[in-house]
């Protein structure tokens, strides 16, 4: 896993962007909003699969939670269906 956040994060520094990989043990969205602080992020970007995202929201979900409890802003990218979706 940390090589392939490692690459997404060089991939974003070409595009101008600040990145860095963090692995944290613990509740996601719990872990996700602790980083958020402590790093002073200006924004939070999560992906959804999408498959099931309106029974998730209702229902709970890391992205969901993050939305919801966040003091930052958050922006939810729906990653579209690969071939075995």
């Amino acid at each position: 896993d940390a090589e392939r956040l490692e690459k997404l994060a060089r991939t974003a520094m070409l595009y101008g962007l600040a990145a860095c990989c963090i692995i944290r043990h613990g509740i996601p969205f719990q872990e996700t909003l602790r980083v958020a602080e402590e790093e002073d992020c200006g924004l939070i970007v999560l992906g959804s699969h999408g498959r099931s995202a309106l029974h998730k929201v209702f229902t709970g979900s890391t992205f969901e939670n993050v939305a919801r409890l966040s003091r930052r802003p958050v922006l939810v990218v729906r990653c579209q269906a690969g071939p075995s979706s």
